[in-house]
């Protein structure tokens, strides 16, 4: 009892609508967006359910997906490429692993800008009831 990911060892927990959201998920197209998790975290699955090297489960190591895929991985401080990637997809990934701000990136800006605006909206909203 207990399974929820075929293949996987262990108790295995979640709520009945994640089935559905899982689906969901597999249908969708690739967008090329990237997760970066840590590498304790569950959904590190790289070389467990999914083919390739294992990511050791260590404090600090990182973990970068793209579209489900394992890229690349920071471990005790060393990148490493999990699959074969360009060279503009290298520096991306290293200085997302590294946390490191990119300079021409205003993305992080934008939805800091958009999130006050809500909640400036909302705040607004509440105050006019």
């Amino acid at each position: 009892g207990g399974r929820f990911v075929a293949g996987l060892s262990g108790e295995q927990f979640a709520l009945p609508e994640a089935v559905a959201a899982l689906r969901q998920v597999r249908r969708r197209a690739n967008d090329g967006e990237a997760l970066v998790v840590s590498a304790n975290d569950p959904l590190n699955l790289a070389g467990t359910v999914l083919p390739g090297a294992k990511v050791p489960r260590l404090p600090g190591a990182r973990v970068l997906y793209r579209d489900g895929i394992a890229q690349a991985a920071l471990v005790a401080g060393e990148f490493q490429t999990l699959a074969t990637l360009s060279a503009d997809d290298e520096r991306m990934f290293r200085r997302a692993l590294l946390r490191e701000s990119d300079p021409f990136d205003f993305s992080a800006l934008v939805q800091a800008a958009a999130q006050a605006a809500i909640s400036a909206a909302t705040d607004e909203a509440s105050a006019a009831d």
